[in-house]
């Protein structure tokens, strides 16, 4: 999750806090950029969402980084196996799918999740 302050935060903490953690595992998996209010909100969190903190998450300085952050985000998703992967890029819910969103990320990157003319150096910096 990159998601200091604006909608993208505040939705998928409300979406975390009002899922029934008796029907789903839920799990985020989170940068280390600090952000008050999830940081306000993460012990109460943490009763119900596995928490895992990815150091790779980082705002894009680059191809390097970005490369990183996929290739970590799908050792993660292959060790948790989750039913539901969704993809965040340039601002927006882009996609949801299942665990071979991470394959296919890192195999073709997020161009395709873009707005026309955006390319994923921009769009995850």
């Amino acid at each position: 999750m990159e998601t200091v302050g604006g909608g993208v935060r505040t939705h998928v903490l409300q979406l975390l806090k009002n899922l029934d953690p008796e029907r789903y595992e839920l799990t985020l998996i989170y940068g280390e950029r600090y952000d008050h209010v999830f940081e306000s909100q993460r012990e109460e969190l943490a009763k119900h969402v596995t928490l895992i903190l990815d150091s790779n998450l980082v705002r894009s300085a680059g191809l390097r980084a970005s490369w990183k952050a996929v290739k970590s985000l799908r050792a993660t998703l292959r060790r948790i196996k989750p039913d539901i992967v969704h993809v965040f890029a340039a601002g927006h819910f882009v996609k949801t799918g299942g665990p071979e969103l991470a394959d296919e990320l890192e195999e073709f990157g997020y161009d395709a999740y873009l707005p026309e003319g955006a390319d994923s150096e921009s769009a995850l910096a």
